[in-house]
């Protein structure tokens, strides 16, 4: 059954809260499409930018429910998640998109930001590509590409002297811990050779 969309364009509700799609099309059959899309469009939702600053997307769906959501990662810590839900009936259907920011640090709401700006819109693209039987737009994934290594790539720097501050705060901790260890070890030595009883050698009677 071919898959009808309204016309709709996901990049210009990129900026609105949620975001729904209608598809002539049983609600199973939609269900069945974007699960299978899914992960796929994981890939194409994370841009370059983004996958380079250690960003992860993830997809988890609720089969009895026809839910799911995409769930966006920094380093272990949540940015945000993408929620999508499928309604209908027999006869057409609707899926529904909704984008929840996550308890974001202060050093990752430029990362969540851009989050919400490019792999959102991203992956509805992905969605509803595969739901309506066309290809994706790679022109907007590059553009995605390119925006996101721009906006990254003070944030890479910054890691970069991070880390390196940290290695070299490890390191003075453990020659720290190296200079107190040799040091218990000398008096430890020094109290058991002070221990010792005298041993006189030689001598003898006259």
């Amino acid at each position: 059954m071919r898959f009808l969309l309204v016309p709709l364009l996901a990049l210009a509700l990129a900026g609105c809260g949620g975001t729904k799609q209608t598809y002539q099309a049983p609600v199973t059959d939609s269900w069945s499409k974007l699960t299978g899309a899914a992960y796929a469009a994981a890939g194409f939702g994370l841009p370059v930018g983004l996958a380079g600053a250690d960003v992860r997307a993830t997809f988890e769906s609720f089969p009895g429910e026809r839910t799911g959501y995409w769930k966006f990662t920094r380093r272990g810590k949540e940015l945000g998640r993408l929620n999508v839900a499928v309604e209908g009936d027999g006869e057409s259907s609707s899926v529904s998109y909704d984008y929840v920011t996550g308890e974001v640090a202060e050093g990752d709401k430029k990362t969540e930001a851009l989050v919400r700006q490019y792999a959102r819109p991203l992956i509805v693209e992905a969605v509803d590509s595969a739901l309506a039987n066309r290809p994706r737009d790679e022109a907007m994934r590059r553009h995605a590409d390119a925006q996101t290594t721009t906006a990254m790539m003070g944030q890479l720097f910054q890691d970069v002297d991070s880390s390196l501050e940290e290695a070299v705060e490890r390191f003075d901790e453990q020659d720290r811990q190296r200079k107190r260890s040799a040091a218990n070890r000398t008096v430890r030595e020094a109290s058991t050779n002070a221990t010792k009883p005298m041993v006189t050698l030689g001598g003898g009677s006259n």
